[in-house]
């Protein structure tokens, strides 16, 4: 039988091991897709949140997505809810585990348009989410206090078209 999901989640190998059983792939209007989970342990004081979680998704998929003339403005924005509606579902679960840490995660690629030399990085992010008040890069670890599921889309790029 299946491991039993704990109660609670205390560790980033456990919050890992969570995220893959749980939200590892999802089924949309468009058929699978997958994402895996880069976790980010912060132990910084200039920076607000305890984890950052990185969920990297398919790059075809995603691009297709917003660039496709095979796929309708329809299914587009229909596919797009799906996955901001995953993202939710996720941030709402991992926060109920973790109840006094403070997260910030979403959709999250990056890349150097120049790998070898190490330049040009290009980031992308979609329907990013907090748990703290007040949601800045500003602000500082103790200025941080947890609050509920919040998006912050700041930065986000758009998959609408």
């Amino acid at each position: 039988s299946p491991t039993p999901t704990p109660t609670t989640i205390t560790s980033e190998t456990d919050l890992r091991s969570f995220l893959e059983q749980n939200f590892a792939t999802l089924n949309t209007s468009l058929g699978s897709t997958s994402f895996t989970f880069n976790i980010d342990h912060n132990t910084l004081i200039s920076i607000p949140y305890d984890y950052w979680i990185q969920v990297d998704y398919d790059s075809t998929f995603f691009y297709d997505l917003q660039y496709s003339n095979t796929i309708s403005t329809e299914m587009n924005n229909k596919v797009a809810e799906e996955l901001r509606a995953h993202q939710e579902k996720l941030a709402k679960a991992v926060i109920e585990k973790m109840s006094n840490t403070k997260f910030y995660g979403g959709y999250y690629k990056s890349w150097y348009r120049y790998p070898n030399l190490k330049v040009d990085l290009i980031t992308r992010h979609y329907y990013s989410w907090v748990n703290y008040n007040p949601p800045s890069i500003l602000t500082k670890y103790e200025s941080a206090n947890v609050t509920g599921f919040a998006w912050y889309s700041l930065i986000d790029d758009s998959l609408l078209r």
